[in-house]
């Protein structure tokens, strides 16, 4: 149903909030996907020669900060590269004669695996491995048209470690090796380590960059400008990142733009220094086992003086819920998602996740609290990157689109474009954003490897030249729309209840978070 918007004129009540989703205009692609989409045709090349007719699956990264050990759990990089180089061989595979046959789906694989042996798997010991080889994938395409192929088994595994820098401002490197049956060692493929720029250093550090590895940050948002390698608060949110990290962290010591709390029953409960990985947060206390059906809501304060855009989710679940948005399954850049939005100086309870809007009312599902039991079962089906984690991310103002927002607490959105022909900011090879999934189609591996390229270069923007190997620009073609302390996981409740009136507002946000906060609040033991 369609929704009269209203003025920003109108946010006349005490907490006044929105949800807002940001319309048109695509982002810069982020450093790491201008350097993979420029350097695909080579390293397609470079797997193609060592494992020409063979089935190639690509397993989850590792990433290295600085001296620390490396590590499956930071952010979501480790799962990013994965979609990242999966997009780059289907941009630049032979489509009539594929050079090798790319398999999917091997993390969805390999938890259901994880789940049933209860063992967690993945490719860090010879008998992990062994077990990942016995398991079969999902082929990407078919070879013929509409049917989908069987599953088969991995003949090689590709995976790498990227390599971040001890002052959060570059990834110094890529590697990336394979794996192959029998053999205890991994193969070497190659190491990426270009810059954005062609210069020879490592690759430039941006602000989403840094969300995807888990820090969390806020800069002044009037330090904006620039592209990659030339953005001053992306600078000095690695700054930030870096001295926090140094330091014995304290919620104290980050000055928020949005100052985020987590309250049991009503009852605010501090967030502190997560011992276990430098830089992050951690909710504190113990939940007692008796009162596991504790109610979880937020309360989010704006402390400036600008109207900012808030996207809080639980588990990888976006809080405004009228889409189902999820972390692991973005069809448009986070940026674009469905947010809470506060005017200056406000306060708002987000009092669970709002799933309807409706003429005078909203509906709600609670967050409540599980117990031991339900809490491991629950976390061992969520993605790994999210689960048991609060993230936030904070948007500051670009331009104007027709939003929603809510009368008690309650928020949503409407869909109504006020922009739709705002001009986009970038074009080319840097729009190529190999992290975001494309827009619904038919199952990928029912169709043909030349359809699906033919989908993914209207969604990225870019082809590969067959016979030359160079990476051109097509277009200008739109592209589509589209063991902690720890209280328990929290999950949603059966019920819906009633909410307060929605009401729409203008907002658009940056394509760039001016704050990022990453608490994880429950882990199993």
């Amino acid at each position: 149903m369609k929704r009269r918007p209203c003025h920003s004129g109108s946010l006349f009540w005490a907490a006044a909030v929105a949800a807002v989703v940001a319309i048109a205009s695509p982002g810069r692609a982020d450093p790491i996907d201008a350097v993979l989409v420029q350097d695909a045709p080579a390293l397609c090349d470079l797997v193609a020669k060592k494992y020409s007719g063979k089935n190639v699956a690509v397993l989850k990264f590792q990433v290295k900060l600085g001296d620390a050990k490396e590590s499956f759990d930071v952010g979501t990089m480790g799962a990013d590269m994965v979609r990242r180089l999966e997009k780059v061989f289907l941009l630049t595979l032979d489509a009539n004669k594929p050079q090798f046959t790319l398999l999917s789906d091997t993390g969805k694989v390999i938890a259901k695996k994880s789940i049933t042996s209860k063992i967690a798997l993945d490719w860090t010991t010879t008998e992990h491995r062994k077990v990942l080889f016995d398991l079969k994938y999902k082929p990407n395409w078919s070879t013929v048209q509409s049917e989908t192929p069987k599953d088969m088994h991995a003949d090689v595994f590709l995976t790498g470690i990227v390599c971040v820098s001890a002052d959060y401002k570059e990834i110094s490197e890529i590697k990336l090796f394979a794996f192959e049956p029998g053999k205890k060692d991994s193969v070497w493929i190659t190491n990426i380590k270009m810059s954005f720029e062609g210069k020879g250093k490592g690759i430039p550090i941006d602000r989403r960059t840094l969300a995807s590895l888990g820090r969390s940050f806020s800069v002044d948002s009037r330090a904006l400008g620039g592209g990659p390698g030339l953005d001053s608060a992306a600078e000095k949110a690695a700054e930030q990142v870096a001295d926090l990290e140094k330091a014995n962290m304290k919620p104290s010591d980050f000055k928020s733009k949005v100052r985020l709390e987590v309250l049991f029953d009503g009852q605010s409960t501090p967030w502190q220094a997560d011992d276990r990985v430098k830089g992050n947060f951690k909710v504190g206390g113990r939940l007692d086992s008796a009162r596991k059906d504790q109610k979880v809501t937020f309360r989010l304060t704006n402390t400036t003086d600008e109207t900012l855009g808030v996207l809080l989710c639980v588990n990888g679940e976006n809080t405004v819920a009228l889409d189902a948005d999820k972390l692991t399954n973005p069809l448009k850049p986070r940026s674009k998602y469905r947010m809470w939005l506060l005017t200056p100086n406000r306060t708002v309870t987000v009092d669970g996740f709002l799933t309807e809007i409706k003429p005078g009312e909203s509906r709600w599902k609670d967050i409540v609290v599980l117990g031991d039991v339900d809490s491991v079962a629950q976390y061992n089906v969520l993605s790994e990157e999210h689960a048991g984690r609060i993230q936030m991310e904070v948007y500051n103002k670009m331009n104007t689109v027709t939003t929603v927002t809510p009368g008690n607490g309650g928020t949503g959105v409407d869909k109504e474009d006020a922009n739709n022909k705002k001009e986009k900011l970038n074009s080319g090879i840097d729009d190529a954003d190999l992290n975001r999934n494309e827009p619904e189609q038919p199952r990928a591996n029912s169709r043909s490897l030349g359809a699906v390229q033919s989908d993914l270069k209207l969604h990225l923007g870019v082809e590969v030249d067959p016979k030359s190997r160079s990476v051109k620009v097509v277009g200008p073609g739109d592209k589509p729309k589209t063991n902690v302390d720890s209280r328990g996981l929290f999950a949603p409740a059966k019920d819906e209840k009633s909410g307060g009136e929605v009401k729409t507002e203008p907002f658009v946000p940056n394509d760039q978070p001016v704050e990022s906060v990453a608490i994880r609040y429950y882990q199993p033991k």
